[in-house]
């Protein structure tokens, strides 16, 4: 077998696989013995190309049947994490740890396997809403991102009042088992599912009181950032308010300031409460809080001026404080004609009740040799005004 480790170095065996028959409740193996010049999974260059690798013969299929959460294969659709297959529920060992508002920090630990004690015991409320969070790979309960969302999904009251389980399966997570990782989220869920079941049937906890967080097919994002935004949209006066738009580029622009007869939407805890269906955009800030309320600046450039090459930017102050320092034409070699029309939507965490003054700096571009070009050497503004985006406030 040759694997890729880390992407560092490989480490080769000659190996065949002997397939043996499913034994019902009993773990299933898989023996290795010494041949000739066989590779299982050829080492890639990177982790992505290792757990995408098409092996399709039926010389590289695994099964694997575990007592109680059942059976599991590597063939389509789950071929998909370098052919690994489930690890045993022992390894993996998934625990479960329930929250209350009673009990915030002192958790309860709930068994699917049998013990239907901790079940009966447990402070599971049929009335409340049941939060689970579940963590993903490299982390584990102790993942710094939990004890913040579990807080903040406690302090919720009325009709959103909530317990929290938290599914711990970190050491069926570990660095740098990817494709073990990923094939461990199928035991994982199955494990959750039974709980559910036994919760169902001996609580009577209702699946519509169940809140699972979920994506598919959905696009890469910074999930240590992602963490940060749900967790404070629960709680937050700040809405996480997003506009339908075409792409990101024409939201900035300030083409899209408006919400389409199908709605905007909130991003966040609230978003299922949400008309607006499409691509949405919003803008957050670099650091917490990173709601904001959003605003839009227009810039007019006065007809007279000549044209020119450059950036502009622009400043918003209030009460003694920079809001924004926003580059009005997103580059530093813009073309500049005399009139043009710049639009600039940027977040302040707090609605403000006034603009103090604002400042416009022009930085007109340099030729390939450093040298400014012939064009205009300055801009003359014909006027600027700021819009709250929201309470469609003007400030001129």
């Amino acid at each position: 077998i040759r694997y890729l480790l880390l992407g560092l170095f490989t480490i080769s065996i000659s190996a065949r696989i002997i397939p043996l028959e499913n034994v019902a409740n009993e773990p299933l193996t898989i023996d290795i013995i010494s041949t000739n010049n066989m590779p299982i999974v050829p080492a890639m260059s990177t982790m992505d190309q290792a757990i995408q690798v098409p092996i399709s013969p039926k010389l590289f299929r695994k099964s694997i049947c575990y007592p109680v959460v059942g059976c599991y294969d590597n063939k389509e659709p789950y071929n998909n994490a370098a052919l690994e297959i489930p690890q045993s529920p022992e390894h993996i060992d998934t625990h479960f740890l329930l929250f209350t508002q009673e009990t915030p920090t002192t958790p309860e630990f709930l068994f699917y396997d049998g013990n239907d004690q901790s079940i009966r015991e447990s402070s599971v409320n049929s009335s409340r809403w049941l939060r689970i969070i579940v963590h993903g790979f490299v982390n584990n309960r102790s993942s710094i991102w939990i004890k913040p969302l579990q807080d903040e999904l406690l302090k919720l009251k009325d009709n959103e009042f909530s317990d929290v389980l938290v599914v711990d399966w970190g050491n069926g997570a570990k660095f740098p088992f990817y494709p073990n990782a990923a094939s461990n989220t199928r035991l994982v869920g199955k494990q959750i599912g039974l709980l559910l079941q036994k919760l169902n049937n001996i609580k009577g906890l209702s699946y519509d009181k169940v809140h699972c967080i979920a994506a598919f097919e959905q696009t890469s994002c910074s999930h240590s950032r992602s963490h940060g935004y749900f967790t404070e949209s629960i709680n937050s006066e700040c809405p996480y308010n997003a506009f339908p738009c075409h792409d990101y580029e024409s939201f900035v622009n300030g083409k899209c300031v408006q919400c389409s007869t199908s709605g905007c939407a909130q991003m966040g805890f609230h978003s299922i409460y949400s008309l607006g269906r499409g691509n949405m955009y919003l803008t957050t800030k670099s650091s917490s809080p990173f709601c904001g309320h959003h605003y839009l600046i227009e810039l007019v450039l006065d007809r007279d001026m000549s044209a020119t090459h450059g950036e502009i930017l622009v400043s918003i102050h209030s009460n003694y404080e920079m809001l924004t320092n926003a580059s009005m034409t997103l580059k530093s070699d813009a073309d500049i004609k005399p009139g043009d029309v710049f639009h600039h939507v940027f977040s302040f965490n707090t609605n403000f009740d006034k603009v103090d003054y604002a400042i416009v700096h022009f930085n007109k571009a340099k030729t390939f040799l450093g040298i400014g070009s012939e064009k205009g050497h300055e801009i003359i503004v014909s006027s600027l005004r700021l819009k709250s985006i929201e309470d469609s406030a003007m400030y001129v």
